[in-house]
C-alpha cells in the first residue's frame, strides 16, 4: 500500500464520512428558518389549560373562591 493511498483511506475517507454526517444534521436547520418563540416574545396563540383529568382533580373555580383561598402561583406565596 502506498502512502497515498493510506493518506486516502485513512484520512480522506473519514473525514468525507464526518462532513456528510455534517451536512445532514445541518440540512433541517438551513431548509426550514420557521419562527420559535423565545422568552419576552408576544404569545400569539390561545390559552391552552390542560389537566389530566379535571373532573377529578377538585380544583376550586376561579370565580367561586374567595380572595385568600388560592394558593401557589408563580410568586412562590404558598
Amino acid at each position: 500500500m502506498t502512502v497515498l493511498q493510506t493518506v486516502l483511506v485513512f484520512v480522506l475517507v473519514p473525514l468525507g464520512i464526518y462532513l456528510l454526517i455534517t451536512l445532514l444534521a445541518a440540512s433541517g436547520r438551513l431548509r426550514s428558518q420557521r419562527t420559535r418563540y423565545r422568552p419576552g416574545d408576544r404569545w400569539s396563540h390561545a390559552p391552552v389549560w390542560w389537566s389530566a383529568n379535571p373532573a377529578g382533580a377538585d380544583l376550586p373555580e376561579r370565580a367561586d373562591a374567595p380572595i385568600g383561598t388560592v394558593k401557589g402561583g408563580a410568586d412562590g406565596g404558598w
